[in-house]
């Protein structure tokens, strides 16, 4: 309801809400967001995209790493906290 109050009353006011949930929230309301919202989903990257960006070598060479904890963009930028990152990846 706070989100709705300030984009209803000041005015050239943009709000970013995040998270897996943050839209299912809305459907609990009568107020429907029509027009004022623009969803996003937020993929991993592709084998193609970080082979692209380094290298097939690289890429192939930490393959097992990457089956294990994923692709998603905090956990490649990220190497060595991957434990940690998939952590509370999976505890959200």
């Amino acid at each position: 309801m706070t989100i709705k109050l300030i984009t209803d009353h000041i005015q050239h006011v943009q709000v970013i809400a995040t998270g897996s949930s943050a839209f299912d929230l809305a459907n609990h309301w009568n107020e429907p967001l029509t027009g004022r919202k623009f969803e996003f989903t937020l993929l991993p990257f592709s084998f193609k995209e970080l082979s692209n960006h380094t290298n097939v070598f690289a890429e192939t060479s930490n393959l097992e790493n990457r089956m294990v904890y994923g692709l998603y963009p905090e956990i490649v930028t990220k190497p060595g906290n991957e434990k940690d990152l998939i952590s509370l990846l999976s505890d959200s």
